[in-house]
């Protein structure tokens, strides 16, 4: 079923879903086929401990992203970075990725990846971000990973998607 078709003519089709109860640390999107651009979402999901989301592409953990990113909690900003994973959103404990869209482009070219989002979080800490991150390898898109050091809050109601353009 395709999500959208946006003004570029890009159609953009849903390759996979999880939805809760999402138990234990991880969520993997393996096999994904080779898609120009990959859309991930992730709607009301929670951890149960305060701590980061984190997703990472192709399974890589090592120093090969470059991650900005731009928080805003209603009093003040702060601008960080990250070196080990594409996307890391901090988050207090029960607090929901109340929405959060990144898309992946070139995923399937032998470049360097871009990824963009935005998302904010609900609970006793609110924020919105905005998210750039350069992955710098060559290697085509092929798994997603959603990873917590704490687990996923089975008690909410959530999901986490990904979609491809073709």
């Amino acid at each position: 079923m395709a999500l959208a078709t946006i003004p570029s003519g890009e159609v953009w089709v849903q390759i996979g879903t999880t939805q809760t109860p999402i138990t234990g640390s991880s969520v993997s999107f393996t096999s994904i086929p080779a898609v120009k651009k990959l859309r991930l979402v992730v709607q009301n999901v929670s951890l149960t401990t305060a701590g980061s989301l984190d997703i990472t592409i192709n399974n890589d953990t090592s120093s090969i992203y470059n991650q900005t990113q731009i928080n805003y909690n209603g009093t003040s900003t702060v601008v960080n970075g990250t070196l080990n994973a594409a996307i890391d959103t901090t988050r207090a404990a029960g607090a929901s990725a109340h929405i959060q869209d990144f898309i992946i482009d070139y995923a399937n070219q032998a470049c360097p990846k871009l990824i963009t989002g935005f998302g904010s979080n609900n609970g006793s800490n609110p924020a919105n971000y905005g998210i750039v991150t350069n992955y710098n390898s060559t290697t085509v898109v092929n798994r997603v990973d959603f990873v917590t050091a704490n687990t996923f809050n089975a008690t909410n109601t959530g999901t986490i998607a990904i979609y491809g353009a073709y």
